[in-house]
């Protein structure tokens, strides 16, 4: 899965990723859709991953195997898309607005179906991991 990840960073930048973090599927036995609100919830995790290898940039560009070119945003100006790539452009928001620098290529790889209802509910931890990993974030910021 790591591999998928660099593979296509390195296919996609012409260079090697500086970290590569993986995080596993999630689906919510009972509760769904209230963790996020505080609500309690049952969560397993399952054999379907999401990987991110990410890099330094000047701005931000944002890859997924089989979703075609990379996305690019610019890290003072991060709105929704309405596509598949919001989900790391708002975890990317939600750092920036506490004063982390988002300036990032970003590629990742998933063993999820598409269209499935199996969550990738660790992809913020994924996505954070990954920055901090490659230097692009502070573990305590």
């Amino acid at each position: 899965m790591k591999e998928r990840a660099a593979a296509l960073f390195r296919e996609t930048y012409g260079a090697e990723p500086a970290s590569v973090a993986v995080a596993p599927g999630r689906i919510n036995i009972i509760g769904e859709h209230t963790d996020y609100a505080g609500g309690l919830c049952l969560p397993a995790a399952v054999d379907r991953y999401l990987a991110v290898a990410a890099g330094p940039a000047e701005a931000i560009a944002v890859v997924s195997q089989g979703r075609g070119a990379p996305l690019d945003a610019d890290p003072k100006d991060l709105r929704p898309t309405g596509g598949w790539v919001d989900h790391p452009l708002g975890v990317l928001a939600e750092l920036a607005r506490g004063g982390t620098p988002v300036s990032v290529r970003l590629a990742c790889s998933t063993t999820r179906p598409p269209a499935s209802s199996i969550a990738i509910c660790a992809e913020r931890t994924s996505w954070q991991s990954g920055l901090e990993s490659a230097g692009l974030r502070s573990r305590n910021g």
